[in-house]
């Protein structure tokens, strides 16, 4: 708790504890608020309170411990500091995942792989597209491609199938003498 202003030097009880005011002002002892913690006793103002540091937030308040501060979770980072909720994080975007806690920068979300993808913002994983039925030939997609339906043209064959990373490949027949 930060010990808000009393009479200089005057012993004040607050919570069967006994704290020394530094300032007068009313002898009322407050708690750091959510996304903030205090780092010692004596303080004498809300304003020495800590922030939480980036990829992190705090619910509580009148906490004491920098390890109060939560992590944001997979899916998500924060770039701020001194954030009150797990709704202050930002969430990766379509096209890309993260699979840790406490990200401090979108640059940790990663683009999804080729043959995969993410519809969906804040994910820890990103979908596999499914083999002779779609595809995803770039990373970072939101979608598979559909596999193509038609056969290959008169005079041609199916030189790769459809994959998850590349849609079917047709080669021109050779003449065999």
């Amino acid at each position: 708790f930060v010990h808000l202003d009393s009479a200089e030097g005057a012993m004040m009880t607050f919570n069967e504890v006994e704290v020394y005011p530094q300032v007068a002002s009313g002898g009322v002892c407050v708690a750091c608020v959510s996304g903030k913690y205090m780092t010692g006793s004596g303080m004498s103002a809300a304003t020495e309170c800590t922030n939480c540091g980036a990829g992190t937030y705090l619910t509580g308040t009148g906490l004491t411990l920098a390890s109060a501060c939560a992590h944001c979770g997979p899916g998500t980072y924060q770039t701020g500091t001194g954030m009150a909720s797990s709704g202050d994080c930002g969430l990766c975007g379509t096209g890309t995942y993260f699979t840790g806690t406490g990200a401090t920068a979108v640059s940790t979300c990663g683009a999804c792989a080729k043959g995969k993808y993410q519809a969906l913002t804040g994910q820890s994983a990103c979908n596999d597209c499914t083999a002779l039925v779609n595809y995803a030939d770039e990373a970072g997609q939101t979608q598979c491609k559909a596999c193509s339906a038609e056969t290959c043209a008169v005079g041609q064959f199916t030189a790769t199938a459809c994959n998850v990373q590349a849609d079917r490949v047709c080669s021109a027949c050779t003449n065999l003498h």
